[in-house]
């Protein structure tokens, strides 16, 4: 673990030495990946609500439609879940904090398409978790 925190504190500060422009750049890029893409493009429009609420509602439509192919949906399970995972840490790191209504509606559109995202996350056991996550998270608020 201390080897792992001292990679994580040298990487921080090479970051950190880095020009704001270059860094801007380097993050966009991620915002075609598709299991980081939709957190990514909330964590650039987060400081307006809406328009992450429009990214998250978007990634929820598709984890809900899943893959067409049984062998594609089968081999993108794993990543299906870390896609969800990432959705709910964007509610959780970039709407929640600025607005709790559009927080308590994307976790309810989350929760209402559960059956058919976790039924598209096949082969991740922790799937079911992201369902129990969401509703704590509405719960709280």
């Amino acid at each position: 673990m201390l080897e792992r925190e001292e990679h994580f504190q040298r990487a921080q500060a090479a970051l950190a030495r880095r020009p704001p422009a270059e860094l801007a750049a380097f993050i966009l890029s991620l915002a075609d990946a598709q299991s980081v893409g939709c957190y990514v493009q909330a964590f650039a429009v987060a400081d307006v609500p809406a328009a992450a609420a429009t990214v998250l509602q978007l990634e929820t439509q598709i984890l809900r439609q899943g893959q067409g192919s049984y062998s594609f949906r089968v081999r993108l399970g794993l990543d299906w879940g870390c896609r969800a995972m990432r959705l709910l840490d964007a509610i959780e790191a970039f709407i929640l904090p600025r607005d709790r209504t559009i927080a308590a509606d994307l976790l309810e559109l989350f929760i209402m398409e559960s059956e058919r995202i976790v039924a598209n996350c096949r082969g991740d056991e922790e799937s079911g978790k992201l369902v129990k996550r969401a509703y704590n998270m509405l719960g709280a608020l």
